[in-house]
């Protein structure tokens, strides 16, 4: 394994991080021209014997337009995703205004995007409303982010992207991007979420936000300041959980007994997500929530959501152990990697968000680069252990995707794609997707962070995360700030090999 020119940390990057940020600002902007929502309140039924998720969504909204606001665009997801999979419906059979009256509402070609009237309930510029949308969806058995898997008696629902969400009305438009399978398309702007969440009794719940278990299998699930919600439920789950930074680090886990080298994947799990929030907390500034939760799940790869990582468990015979070799999700130095990059999200997404349909970069290249040219170049102990484990236990040398810093220069491309494009580029060849979007994204990243020099970029970065937490940035606003800490020909030509 080639490690050779590259240390944990440079003494530049030393210096830099000992000045760390205080915590984001409320993300809660007055913006003019906007529609989006202020905070939701949400009662919600998990039925295992139907397997459906049911309730009601109480959504609570300004309008911040110029005009008068006549009609508001919700979005519901599981709608698009189960007629996508032909597995089920999700059907909202009734949206109500404060006072009870009945607001008429109709599904547009993508059933995801639906149009509510508010009629004689019209909001002038300012004024605010609650409409309270019912619905009903069916949860589809795939080893997906909205979904369950079942393993004998034992279930797993994941229930994410599956709750009614106002969308974002921006430069006199309401985003309507649609949900798409191999990425990400959501946009959305920070708001407060109280939800009552009831499942069996037997059932363990987490959730983002902070969750507290009561009585009768009801959950109260307080969340602030997230752009997102998300709710994993499963009667074969447990729970540890450390700090790091400051920071709660909820791990939880599959129980496999008998299995030894489960415990040891789970270790790695929380070792690395411990690694990672003090490697990012020190470079970007404080993470923005009190915990962390690390979810292992039945998908086979990782997902991010505010406060919330999903960790996929490779669907492999658990006696077949920790081995199998990097193509393998089972190895253990791809499950590190993996936990930095969903961790790193946390910084860019769900911290410094983007329109991940319009401009996929923003979070995703940078997440990558995080995986690979922070973590993953750092060798830090959880990734040497697991490396370790890997060889020993394949008795061949694991190499990394981004082994070493010249590793990576020698595979910099000579002319690389322009990587600030929409999803609708991709759409077509989502193999283009992955490639430019991830790894030529992060290979800018790595280029800008060597033109600029530590000091530059990092106190560049820093200022990116501080001044967008919590709030929502362009690519734009990102270029912007790279001129204003260098706007030297060295990095203008960076700048000019990888964004149009």
């Amino acid at each position: 394994m080639k490690k050779s020119g590259y240390i944990i940390w440079t003494a530049a990057v030393i210096a830099l991080s000992l000045i760390l940020l205080g915590g984001c600002a409320d993300g809660k902007e007055n913006l003019s021209g906007a529609v989006y929502a202020d905070s939701y309140e949400m009662d919600l039924h998990l039925d295992t014997e139907q397997k459906t998720l049911s309730g009601t969504a109480d959504i609570h909204f300004t309008n911040r337009t110029d005009g008068e606001l006549e009609r508001v665009v919700v979005r519901n997801y599981p709608a698009s995703i189960l007629k996508e999979l032909k597995k089920g419906s999700a059907e909202i059979s009734a949206v109500t205004a404060e006072d009870g009256s009945p607001l008429s509402f109709s599904a547009g070609k993508d059933p995801s995007v639906v149009t509510v009237e508010l009629g004689g309930q019209s909001l002038a510029p300012e004024e605010s409303a609650v409409i309270k949308v019912t619905y009903k969806t069916d949860i589809p058995e795939v080893r997906d982010r909205f979904g369950v898997y079942r393993e004998g008696k034992d279930e797993y629902y994941l229930l994410t992207f599956c709750f009614p969400m106002l969308s974002v009305f921006e430069d006199g438009k309401w985003n309507d991007s649609p949900y798409i399978f191999d990425g990400e398309s959501t946009y959305s702007k920070v708001c407060d979420y109280k939800v009552r969440f009831e499942a069996p009794e037997d059932f363990l719940v987490a959730a983002s936000g902070n969750e507290t278990t009561t009585e009768a299998g009801v959950t109260e699930i307080k969340a602030e300041n997230m752009r997102d919600m998300s709710i994993i439920a499963s009667n074969n789950m447990e729970v540890q959980t450390d700090t790091a930074a400051g920071i709660r680090i909820n791990n939880y886990t599959f129980r496999h007994p008998g299995y030894d080298w489960i415990d040891t994947y789970n270790e790695l799990t929380m070792e690395s997500a411990k690694e990672s929030v003090e490697m990012f907390t020190e470079l970007f500034g404080a993470y923005p929530y009190e915990e962390l939760d690390v979810i292992q799940c039945a998908d086979d790869g990782g997902m991010e959501y505010p406060g919330l990582i999903l960790i996929g468990l490779p669907d492999v015979d658990p006696r077949e152990g920790l081995m199998k070799g990097m193509e393998n999700q089972g190895s253990g130095p791809t499950l590190c990697l993996l936990v930095a990059h969903e961790t790193a999200h946390q910084w860019f997404y769900a911290a410094v968000g983007n329109d991940q349909y319009q401009e996929p970069w923003l979070d995703e290249s940078f997440a990558n680069y995080c995986e690979n040219g922070i973590y993953g170049l750092a060798y830090p102990p959880a990734l040497k252990r697991a490396i370790e484990i890997q060889e020993a236990a394949s008795g061949q040398e694991v190499c990394l995707g981004w082994g070493s810093e010249e590793e990576v220069e020698e595979f910099l491309p000579k002319e690389p794609d322009k990587i600030n494009q929409s999803y609708e580029a991709y759409k077509n060849n989502t193999d283009d997707y992955g490639w430019i979007v991830y790894e030529q994204g992060a290979q800018f990243l790595f280029e800008l962070r060597k033109a600029m020099g530590d000091d530059r970029f990092f106190s560049m970065m820093r200022e990116y995360y501080k001044t967008y937490c919590l709030k929502e940035a362009a690519g734009k606003d990102f270029v912007d700030l790279i001129h204003k800490y260098d706007d030297s020909k060295k990095v203008q030509r960076v700048i000019d090999r990888y964004i149009a």
